[in-house]
């Protein structure tokens, strides 16, 4: 049982009325019995705390019962600050689920009586406590939430490991002939607005192709995600959206959803190609080419993989100093491979052979892949800087799956790894039920610096998951997590738990103008990160939702319209929703971080435009306010330098003179301040 469980069972036993003795008994004792589920909360709010001073106010509540009234002002404050906090915990983590209508109007009346006798209360606790009333009369309690568009804009960094292909971090690619028709054919049906499916048999080049393939779009202007194809049809420009599974679907932005056009790449290697191949992974091996290349390009017609594993088998040969062939035929060379390997290490491989990824953690061999060190180099591709391994071709990874067996300790090899999202991707594509694992775990160990880190990975790859863990969830809880998680970066983790408020505030906006007023913040909110994640389209999506409830457009929610317009290059709406957020500021006569940001903004759409003496001028004005103003703004001073020196090739040295004041050093030389 959990602090926010016992709470609620034993609150749900008291009589009506309310009771401020009794709610401050239970919320101590529980908060002493589940001593690890306060202890980091309490400490947020209190400071420095220990399960003793606890166990010492529990004792003064229990002596003094309703004579607490007459205690001393300073022990009722000291009550009152461990049975708010305790209260506050409770109300920010329960489950709505756990709570009755009876138990809410009993905490409400013992609120009261707290209120009354310790001389203050607690707003955040009066506020859940009528969420979750209202909840519950409204049926609103634990509902499914709808689906998500879940997408992830990728760059050439990231493209190998998303499309589990290492092979470009450690050598060049083959392309020639045969590759380059497939990969023109396939961005011809991209540029007539349909999707193409890469297919072909184990061993035929699916993922280097697709590496080319979506490396040549990145060449070429395209925006690229990765994520359900479905979902390009909410996509607009020169955009596509790619998926990995047994056939790789690439999807063009606004895609009917018609069948994808086959792309078959059985035999599209030709003989040319598979000698470059041979070549490059003989002297990967470090054994001569010419004749012996010719020989392995012919015994493996069509199919690089084969021609990788009879390099590597002949090298592991000569590791083991046996003289060998490759025999009368290619297609039996990946149990070669398998025979030419020490048991214990084949034993040690049948694990990650069982993943759907060919790439895996290597924190999954554990200690055989220093025991097996020469093995484990030759067989497996080794990225250090991700902390992943990689089978080196689909067959060759065949070759060693035996008993489907999952890793154990899932959580433990994502949070040690180099790189805490990187591995979780992997283990959420290549482990089934991994996502489930990833998501409780890291939600119930949300100080572990990496647990967000795969969080986020979950939230991309299995939408949903993240949600459904907190579909009981308070609005307030809700809240705090999707803060901590945008301030963290994690902006798949924030964008599915603003997706989870706005459903719950759905349900609740017409019982009450409160609800309606926060679904519109939320919505904002919602927009924004989606814009942040690169989906221009889905954050004016967002907007209109909000602009449906009726409320009145703020500055906030024009802005991320005319963010979205510039990132959508329809520059003369996006000046339009830029100019009327600059004059409500005029009209206000503030000025604040929005406020510079929409006048950068506005230059960029004039520049865009053609209109260079206007951008100028108003680029002129910004850099000149925000050298007045204090540091916080220096990025934004630096941002807005940048692009007036751009424009003008002119150097303002009052930039660098405040750059450098604020310790910005980094920026000053960035701009050019010690040239």
């Amino acid at each position: 049982m959990s602090y926010y469980a016992c709470v609620a069972a034993e609150a749900r036993k008291a009589p009506p009325g309310g009771d401020f003795v009794r709610l401050a008994q239970i919320l101590l004792d529980c908060g002493k019995k589940h001593w690890e589920d306060v202890e980091s909360v309490l400490a947020a709010s209190l400071g420095e705390v220990s399960l003793q001073v606890l166990e010492d106010a529990a004792e003064k509540v229990r002596v003094a019962g309703h004579g607490l009234q007459g205690a001393p002002e300073g022990e009722r404050r000291v009550l009152h600050r461990y049975v708010v906090s305790l209260l506050e915990a409770f109300l920010g983590g329960v489950d709505v689920s756990l709570l009755t209508l009876d138990t809410v109007d009993w905490l409400l009346a013992s609120l009261d009586e707290l209120e009354s006798v310790l001389g203050a209360g607690s707003d955040t606790a009066r506020s859940i406590l009528r969420e979750i009333r209202d909840r519950i009369s409204f049926n609103v309690v634990e509902l499914d939430v709808p689906a998500r568009p879940s997408l992830l804009q990728v760059d050439t960094e990231s493209l190998p490991w998303v499309l589990d292909e290492l092979w470009p971090l450690l050598s060049e690619l083959v392309s020639g002939e045969g590759s380059s028709s497939a990969i023109s054919r396939s961005i011809g049906l991209l540029e007539e607005g349909r999707a193409v499916a890469l297919k072909g048999k184990a061993g035929s080049g699916r993922h280097s192709l697709a590496y080319l393939l979506a490396s040549r779009l990145l060449e070429e202007g395209y925006s690229l995600y990765y994520g359900d194809p479905a979902h390009a049809s909410l996509l607009s420009g020169k955009k596509a959206v790619f998926t990995v599974s047994s056939e790789i679907v690439f999807a063009p932005s606004g895609w009917s959803g018609d069948p994808p056009a086959p792309v078959v790449l059985d035999g599209v290697y030709s003989e040319k190609e598979l000698l470059e191949i041979a070549e490059a992974r003989l002297a990967w091996e470090g054994l001569g080419g010419g004749k012996l290349a010719r020989e392995i390009a012919e015994k493996c017609p069509g199919n690089p993989s084969c021609v990788d594993a009879a390099s590597l088998y002949l090298a592991l040969c000569r590791q083991a100093g046996k003289p060998c062939d490759l025999g009368p035929g290619g297609q039996s060379v990946y149990e070669r491979v398998r025979e030419a390997v020490p048991p214990g290490f084949r034993e040690a491989l049948s694990i990650p052979a069982s993943f759907r990824t060919r790439s895996f953690p290597a924190g999954v061999l554990g200690s055989a892949a220093e025991e097996y060190k020469e093995y484990a180099d030759r067989l497996l591709l080794r990225v250090p800087h991700l902390g992943l391994y990689s089978f080196r071709s689909t067959p060759l990874q065949l070759a060693f799956r035996g008993i489907p067996a999952a890793p154990a300790g899932v959580a433990e090899l994502a949070y040690s790894s180099e790189q805490p999202f990187v591995a979780s991707w992997i283990l959420v594509s290549g482990v089934p039920g991994a996502g489930r694992v990833l998501a409780y775990t890291s939600l119930n160990s949300l100080t572990e610096e990496a647990s967000l880190q795969a969080l986020e990975a979950v939230a991309i790859l299995r939408p949903g998951t993240v949600s459904g863990f907190l579909r009981g969830s308070t609005l307030h809880r809700l809240g705090v997590l999707e803060r901590y998680a945008r301030s963290s970066g994690a902006l798949a983790v924030s964008e599915e738990l603003a997706h989870l408020s706005a459903s719950i505030l759905e349900r609740l906006a017409p019982h009450g103008e409160e609800y309606r007023v926060l679904l519109g913040s939320v919505l904002e909110e919602l927009a924004e990160v989606r814009l942040g994640r690169g989906l221009p389209e889905l954050c004016l999506y967002t907007l209109k939702r909000r602009e449906e409830l009726g409320l009145p457009e703020t500055a906030r929610s024009l802005a991320l319209r005319g963010f979205a317009l510039l990132q959508l290059e329809r520059y003369g709406e996006a000046e339009s929703a830029l100019a009327r957020v600059l004059a409500m500021y005029e009209e206000s006569g503030r000025a604040d971080a929005l406020f510079f940001s929409v006048k950068l903004s506005l230059s960029e759409a004039w520049l865009k435009k053609g209109e260079r003496e206007k951008a100028l001028s108003e680029l002129e004005g910004l850099v000149k306010l925000l050298v007045r103003e204090g540091c916080e703004y220096a990025g934004m001073l630096f941002d807005a330098a940048s692009l007036l020196k751009r424009t003008t090739g002119k150097k303002n040295y009052a930039v660098c003179a405040q750059l450098t004041r604020c310790g910005y050093l980094d920026l000053a030389g960035s701009y050019g301040c010690f040239e």
